[in-house]
């Protein structure tokens, strides 16, 4: 198994069990402190789920359904924007 196969191996066994319609805030130093309503919250069984550079990848359900965004991870933990909010704030058909 690649690595690639083990992260996505990963996604499928996280994604549906992942924590649903949490809050997120994110610290943006001197620019202030955003806050993210309705996000997913993914744990990897082991190890990390997203490494650096993966923001902004598609994360998929077990079932092949488009979740999200990924948007920030580490420490185990990885926190997705749900694709109908993408869509809806970006005014685009998928």
């Amino acid at each position: 198994m690649t690595t690639g196969d083990a992260r996505l191996a990963c996604i499928r066994r996280s994604f549906p069990g992942g924590s649903h319609d949490q809050q997120t805030q994110v610290d943006y130093g001197t620019s202030g402190t955003a806050t993210f309503d309705d996000q997913l919250v993914i744990r990897a069984d082991s190890g990390e789920f997203s490494a650096p550079g993966d923001s902004g990848s598609a994360v998929f359900g077990e079932d092949a359904f488009l979740g999200g965004l990924l948007f920030a991870g580490g420490e185990g933990i990885t926190i997705v924007n749900r694709i109908s909010h993408v869509v809806s704030l970006l005014a685009v058909r998928l």
